[in-house]
């Protein structure tokens, strides 16, 4: 786990909300989301990425040991990405 709010911290370093809310407007997606939104997403990648999890229905119940993520349901993660 402490790999993985290194790597959070870093991504923050490389790219800030600000960045991302001009590349998402560049593209133009409007984000609805109130919870989940896509920084959180990119952040739930990483954590996913590094732990190995199997699948959005894993990664359920793996979000919610983890502080730095918002846990929501597999269909939320599945929609988002």
């Amino acid at each position: 786990m402490k790999q993985v709010n290194t790597l959070f911290r870093s991504l923050q370093s490389f790219i800030c909300r600000k960045e991302i809310s001009e590349i998402l407007e560049m593209v133009d997606y409007r984000d609805p989301a109130r919870k989940f939104t896509v920084q959180e997403l990119l952040k739930y990648w990483i954590a996913s990425s590094i732990e190995k999890w199997s699948g959005f229905r894993d990664s359920e119940d793996k979000m919610k040991s983890h502080t730095d993520l918002v846990a929501v349901d597999y269909s939320t993660l599945s929609k988002k990405a």
